[in-house]
């Protein structure tokens, strides 16, 4: 024991090529773990290596000599652990580990407060969009008060366990965004979203509404609610995205006397922020000037009001033409369906509908209607007035 202790370098003949010069590490002291023999070309070489180990064995000893009994043990269950359970790991390398995942979660914030911090910077987003978030934040409900960094995929799947599938996919993708700004801001580490997997739905057609539920739709707008027509006229006939478009959109976007190109959409009303202008119809033309004839506003905003407001009023028009619910983006796939059976012109109605792809529009809307049911669509014309219908003669 005491030879070991005092770390002399001995010489060990024919063994000019590893280093004749052999230091025996003892157990304790060594990096492995285990008993070592470390052999160097000269004596100096190896006597510095005894001094190195010998201020390790001090350093040591100043390190045990202040760690409490329980400590010692404490160390000690944690290295049998690691053995047993993760063989190879250091005990640093665990301690380490640990700590930055526990930093992580200290500087994370609940999931709700992650939502108000998201939602506040989406200032410049439409009112639908945002109203969107909100709801996506309270059905999330067990998330809500969890730790942000600490949100797993597990966590989510449960969380949508009972939604339907297109409503699934729908607050995923909200998830998403939200959790994006976590991971731009330091919040969390990575985002589980991309670790869930999507729900694929497969739609037998798309949907549109018959040439009939669109007469009723704007005829019952005409007699009872006037200023809901220039947001149908414009979603069925100008295919103008009903949600943060078309509640952006202006009167002096709009020249009803034009030849073509009678509404500019903006950039920053369109949804991919490029400009572009849409052909109205004749019967569309001939809606909005009926619509200005019983007096419609035509100042300021399209559709002016609120979302809730208008909610309401298209709940109650759906209901009066037979309509449980809206489709999802019904006029919009009904103007397109349309637009392609009487047109025949994919791109053309790539360029007026705003969207990026020929490829898609055409496997969604190519033959989405038959030719009877276009040819009725755009024949769908406004009432005359009574007033309008008098006729002056002369004496």
């Amino acid at each position: 024991m005491s030879k070991l202790a005092s770390l002399r370098p001995t010489k060990h003949a024919g063994r000019e090529r590893e280093g004749q010069w052999c230091v025996n590490v003892p157990k304790a002291l060594s990096s492995t773990g285990k008993r070592q023999r470390l052999f160097f070309s000269s004596e100096r070489e190896a006597k510095t290596e005894c001094e190195r180990i010998k201020t390790r064995r001090v350093n040591f000893g100043h390190s045990l000599s202040s760690l409490s009994p329980a400590r010692i043990a404490e160390a000690s269950a944690c290295f049998q652990r690691l053995g047993q359970d993760a063989p190879g790991i250091t005990l640093t390398a665990a301690v380490m580990g640990f700590l930055e995942s526990h930093l992580a979660r200290t500087a994370s914030v609940t999931m709700s407060t992650l939502w108000d911090q998201f939602i506040a910077t989406r200032s410049t987003a439409s009112v639908p969009y945002k109203q969107k978030l909100i709801s996506t934040s309270k059905r999330l409900v067990s998330l809500r008060g969890m730790i942000a960094s600490d949100i797993k995929p597990k966590d989510i799947e449960e969380a949508i366990a009972g939604f339907p599938p297109s409503s699934k996919n729908a607050v995923l993708s909200y998830l998403r965004v939200a959790l994006n700004y976590g991971l731009r801001t330091g919040v969390v580490k990575e985002n589980p979203v991309d670790r869930v997997e999507f729900i694929k739905i497969v739609r037998d057609q798309t949907e549109v509404l018959p040439p009939k539920t669109v007469e009723k739709l704007l005829r019952d707008a005409m007699d009872n609610d006037l200023d809901l027509i220039p947001f149908l006229v414009l979603a069925f006939y100008a295919g103008i995205r009903p949600d943060g478009e078309l509640q952006k959109v202006l009167w002096s976007d709009i020249d009803l006397k034009a030849q073509k190109h009678h509404v500019t959409i903006r950039s920053t009303v369109a949804k991919k922020r490029r400009k572009r202008w849409i052909d109205l119809s004749d019967n569309a033309l001939a809606w909005l000037s009926e619509y200005r004839a019983r007096g419609g506003c035509t100042d300021g905003r399209i559709t002016p009001f609120s979302a809730s407001t208008l909610r309401r009023k298209r709940r109650r028009n759906a209901l009066v033409a037979g309509l449980a619910e809206w489709p999802q983006q019904g006029a919009r796939h009904t103007w397109c369906s349309c637009w392609l059976a009487q047109h025949g012109d994919i791109n053309g109605l790539v360029l007026q509908a705003g969207h990026e792809s020929a490829s898609i529009m055409f496997q969604h809307y190519y033959q989405a209607v038959t030719p009877e049911a276009a040819a009725a669509f755009w024949n769908i014309f406004p009432p005359v007035s009574e007033e309008r219908r008098i006729v002056a003669f002369s004496a």
